[in-house]
Formats: C-alpha cells, sequence, structure tokens
C-alpha cells in the first residue's frame, strides 16, 4: 500500500452522523474511533481503489505490491510506461489494466484534472 494517512474526523462529524442514524451511533459507541486510511494523492489513490474493486484486501494489497515492485512508483507515468499485459501480470484483469491506462493517458493528456474534484461537490 502507499504511505498512508488517515481520515481525520472529530466529535463534531461523529455526532452528525450518530443525530441522523441511531443504529449507526450504537454501532459507533460499540467499534469506537478508527483509523480509516487515505492515499492524499488523487491520480494514486483512484488506481488503488480500481485495483481493490470486488477483491479482498489482501488481494489487493498483494497486487498493489507487485504494481510497485514494476513501477516503483504509481504515476501517470510510470503506467504509461508498461504495457497492459504487463499491468495484468501483476494480477488484475485486462478490463482494470485497460482501466488504468486510460486514466493515466487522460491526466497525462490534461483531458482529466483530477485536482478539479476537491472543488467539485458530491
Amino acid at each position: 500500500m502507499p504511505d498512508l494517512q488517515y481520515f481525520d474526523y472529530g466529535e463534531k462529524e461523529i455526532q452528525w452522523l450518530k443525530a441522523r442514524d441511531p443504529i449507526l451511533g450504537a454501532a459507533m459507541d460499540e467499534i469506537g474511533y478508527i483509523n480509516r486510511p487515505v492515499i492524499p494523492d488523487m491520480f494514486t489513490a483512484l488506481v488503488n481503489a480500481i485495483v481493490g474493486q470486488q477483491i479482498s484486501t489482501k488481494a489487493q494489497v498483494t497486487i498493489w505490491n507487485r504494481m510497485l515492485e514494476k513501477c516503483s512508483s504509481i504515476t501517470p507515468e510510470s503506467l504509461r510506461a508498461i504495457s497492459a499485459e504487463e499491468l495484468q501480470s501483476c494480477g488484475i484483469s485486462m478490463r482494470k489494466a485497460l482501466y488504468i491506462k486510460e486514466i493515466a493517458d487522460s491526466v497525462l493528456k490534461g483531458s482529466l484534472n483530477l485536482r478539479l474534484l476537491q472543488t467539485m461537490s458530491d
């Protein structure tokens, strides 16, 4: 997995959720605070999410580590430099490999600006 940071939330956010859903609130009381990891780089986070779709966390970590061995870092440039077949050899489907390659190309061409996501509404 990439260098992880954790989603920062406080009492205000907890109380907001509890007020809207008493069942969720009871679960939150029982479970307690959760350190939810986040990946701050939007491109890396998006690729990581694609890799992890519909597979176990353990499989995701294994595949991610294979991708890091192959590319050393997950950037649009590093993913453009390898073929979809090489990406697939890390353990993902060809469809996922092609999606990742297309996203990398779109970022490099400027047709996809991930920085704009932070300015958009949900």
